[in-house]
């Protein structure tokens, strides 16, 4: 809008509906403007010649003009501001007509549910119980689909403990119902730990529950128990070859399990295998091609990184990227195309029994029990006849021994004796000739003997030695000086329990340069105690022979009588022949002849008889055991029972002249003097002997004399004191009665007092009056009788203070009757109480 100044202003207006009339009052206003400045125009020369007070009137009035237009606007704004406050009045109007409408509507369903109460809660009844029964059968499905049964390994306790802890979070159950859930879901020995906390805990279950879930914490998931069933697992996994793909990709998955757990942080011990020792065990597993690439591989990344060795994840991920590559079914090619099928060898399982039959490894000339390449009569054919015999009876030109392939197909290892050939036996030899001088009948061939048609032979562990074989506790371990490693020496230790001290003998001590003074100590063995000296050894280190385990050794004691049999060293083969040994025989050395026994560790080692694996086995099979120094094998191990030990460990036990047994060496000097027999001394004997001229017994000539009374029991020397007292003591007075000496034995032994026997006996005799009062009545009679006729009397004073004895009343009554008592030495106050 323009002003009469001709300035320009501009006003900003505030919105409103009444857009249109603001726009026609803006028309009228820019025409009023246009006409002003036409009419301001026309007279420009007359305000021009115009005064001073003429300008300032213009001013005025230009003036007035803005004053009057901001009234206009400020009319216009109050104009809008009513059009507002009409609509949202209407809108206010309108919101109060919904508000009592939905009031009506929610009155109206008032009264339509009072109308309906009992339909409305069956229907809210029937929709609970359908949720209950449908929460239940999905409580019942999971429980029965996604548990499992524990298999008691400590390396899946703890997935397994997740599982079972996320199936029955949201189940609500009661500690009860927990715990026996949890008892099923249980294996064998981990269920009796829980089922014993159950009953102990019968009136507070939650109390059990959690010391159930301690104890298979303790179990199976303390992180040493894991650590070692982890690694157990990596070191009883077989060593692998080019074709075992499926081998590589499980020993990949192990590798991943040990990687998890090592990452998880729970198992520190886990971090050795970070180590080069720790991934080298695992290497040696591998087939050769891939061990060549891990080394490459661990070489590179040593460079690159700048580090000692690669840590275990770098080698997990390389075992499983080759398995990945190697069981990849793309490059999969049939090594078997284009070969000639040969037809499958039948397996035999040799056992210790050999039966009579031609093709079982007899001789099929003798049908005798011995093989056919040991036959001298085989031998002393000529060539000729010696394959028409094997031809005849369809045996194998190679190993001559069973018919159940032919030479092309037999895989025994043969070689001639004469020429050396790989080719044919030393029987099909050309120039074979043994035995052809000697004259051999059938019956007698190779001094064989008659046998009956089963036998039991042992050759596959005794050997040559026909004596059975026997292990015990033998371990090659190396023993050196603290802080010399580097000068170990391999040894054969034995480990005793029965031995209180550990010893060893004069070569270990040479061999290590101990040059100690002797010691003087008792040796305490079989054969009895003896008193000998040696040096003794300190600050001694032991270790097993894969390094693995070392620990300190007490003093050791110089002993020279250490037993050294070496036919008790457990070995791979014995192992391999029990099938329950099979897995153990890569752990076990082989004998070394160059080791020697030397060290015998005793109970002051307890480390090294600790039991840190065992294996049982049959009953009547031997039994291994894991210490820290090694497996060993403990027990007979010939197979079957017919070997006997050729030699016997027993004690040693003298018996003197008298009968008497002794651990000690008796005294070749001890004189023994033996009464001779004379016939001045005893009548009546008839005594046989040979004298010489002079009548005197020579020396030696008495030896054997025969009497009458040889064949009679010799009289006791209780019976020759009674003889003598009787000879001597006993004799007849004046008036003809025989008189005997009192006390008859001299120096007789004193009895003990047997008052409370003779009191019991009492008692009983009393209970036994009680029931029978004419019993009564005749024993009280018996025994007033034999006091009136002075037939018994108080015993002395003077006895009382010397040795007595009480003889017990006794009373029997006889078929007539007649009751007959016995009563010696009763004392008289015993006897006042009958009456």
């Amino acid at each position: 809008m323009s002003t009469r100044s001709g300035r320009h202003f501009r006003v900003e207006k505030e919105p409103s509906e009444a857009t249109g009339k603001e726009t026609d009052r803006s028309k009228t206003m820019d025409h009023d403007s246009s006409t002003r400045q036409h009419r301001d125009s026309a007279n420009v020369d007359t305000k021009s010649v115009k005064s001073k007070s003429t300008k300032s009137s213009s001013i005025y009035g230009s003036s007035t003009s803005s004053a009057a237009m901001k009234a206009r606007a400020k009319v216009e704004s109050a104009r809008a501001l009513l059009a507002y406050a009409n609509k949202e009045a209407e809108l206010l109007r309108q919101k109060a007509a919904l508000d009592a409408d939905m009031l009506i509507c929610k009155v109206k369903s008032d009264q339509a549910a009072s109308r309906n109460p009992i339909i409305t809660q069956t229907r809210a009844n029937y929709r609970q119980e359908t949720e209950d029964l449908a929460k239940y059968l999905i409580r019942k499905d999971l429980v029965s689909s996604r548990l499992i049964i524990f298999d008691e390994k400590p390396e899946n306790y703890r997935a397994w403990k997740a599982s079972f802890r996320d199936v029955i979070r949201d189940l609500n159950l009661l500690p009860r119902e927990e715990l026996d859930l949890l008892i099923k879901w249980l294996g064998g020995k981990s269920s009796l730990h829980a089922k014993r906390l159950r009953s102990a805990q019968v009136t507070n279950p939650q109390v059990g529950l959690d010391m159930v879930w301690q104890r298979l914490d303790e179990c199976y998931g303390a992180p040493e128990v894991v650590e070692q069933a982890l690694l157990r697992k990596v070191d009883d996994f077989p060593k692998m070859n080019t074709k075992d793909n499926t081998k590589i990709r499980e020993l990949g998955d192990v590798l991943l399990e040990l990687e998890c757990a090592m990452r998880d942080g729970t198992l520190p011990g886990l971090s050795y295998l970070d180590s080069a020792g720790g991934v080298k065990r695992i290497v040696e597993k591998l087939p050769p091609g891939l061990q060549d690439k891990w080394r490459s591989k661990g070489a590179r990344y040593k460079e690159d990184y700048n580090v000692t060795f690669p840590p275990f994840s770098v080698f997990s991920r390389f075992v499983r990227q080759e398995a990945k590559i190697l069981n990849d079914p793309s490059f999969e090619v049939n090594s078997s195309a284009g070969r000639f099928a040969y037809p499958e060898r039948v397996k035999t399982h040799i056992t210790g029994m050999i039966e009579s039959s031609p093709a079982s490894g007899q001789c099929p000339i003798h049908k005798k029990p011995h093989p056919l390449l040991k036959c001298r009569a085989f031998l002393s054919m000529p060539l000729e006849e010696r394959k028409a015999c094997l031809m005849e009876n369809r045996l194998c030109f190679r190993c001559m021994a069973t018919s159940d392939h032919v030479a092309r197909n037999c895989k025994v290892s043969v070689k001639c004796a004469e020429c050396g050939s790989v080719r044919h036996n030393t029987a099909l030899h050309v120039d074979q000739a043994f035995f052809r001088d000697t004259q051999v009948t059938k019956g007698d061939n190779g001094g064989e003997q008659n046998s009956s048609s089963v036998t039991s032979k042992c050759t596959e562990i005794c050997g040559d030695n026909l004596g059975g074989r026997s292990c015990s506790k033998v371990c090659q371990v190396k023993v050196y000086t603290q802080r010399k490693e580097h000068e170990a020496i391999k040894v054969y230790a034995v480990l005793d329990e029965q031995s209180n001290r550990s010893l060893a003998k004069p070569q270990l001590f040479d061999a290590l340069g101990i040059t100690s003074t002797t010691t003087p100590y008792t040796l305490r063995t079989c054969s009895g105690i003896m008193e000998t000296a040696g040096r003794r050894a300190n600050n001694l280190m032991i270790s097993s022979i894969d390094d693995k385990v070392k620990f300190h050794l007490p003093a050791l004691i110089e002993c020279e009588m250490i037993p050294d049999d070496r036919q008790e060293i457990p070995t791979p083969d014995i192992a391999n022949h029990f099938s329950h040994l099979k897995h153990i025989a890569n752990k076990i050395p082989p004998v070394d002849p160059q080791v020697q026994i030397l060290l015998l560790l005793g109970r002051d080692v307890l480390r090294a008889h600790k039991v840190r694996e065992h294996i049982n086995g049959p009953h009547d099979a031997p039994y291994a055991q894991r210490l820290d120094l090694g497996w060993v094998i403990v027990g007979e191990v010939c197979l079957g029972t017919s070997h006997q030990p050729k030699h016997h460990n027993v004690f040693k036990t003298s018996v003197y002249s008298n009968g008497r047994t002794s651990l000690m060496e008796p005294c070749s000097n001890m004189i023994q003097v033996k009464e001779r027999i004379d016939k001045s001394q005893k009548s009546g004997l008839n005594i046989t002997s040979n004298k010489g001229s002079t009548g005197k017994v020579q020396f030696g000539t008495a030896v054997f004399d025969k009497t009458n009374e040889d064949e009679k029991e010799a009289l006791s020397i209780e019976d020759n004191i009674f003889l003598d007292i009787m000879d001597r003591h006993v004799h007849q007075d004046e008036n003809g009665s025989w008189v005997a000496p009192l006390p008859f034995r001299p120096e007789r032994r004193r009895l003990p007092n047997n008052r409370i026997q003779a009191q019991k006996r009492l008692y009983s005799l009393r209970k036994s009056l009680e029931k029978d009062s004419t019993k009564k009545n005749q024993f009280a009679e018996f025994v007033q009788k034999m006091l009136d006729n002075d037939h018994a009397e108080p015993a002395p004073i003077r006895t009382w203070e010397r040795m007595f004895g009480y003889l017990p009343y006794s009373g029997c009554i006889t078929h007539k009757s007649l009751t007959r008592f016995v009563s010696c030495l009763i004392p008289q106050q015993n006897l006042m109480t009958f009456r």
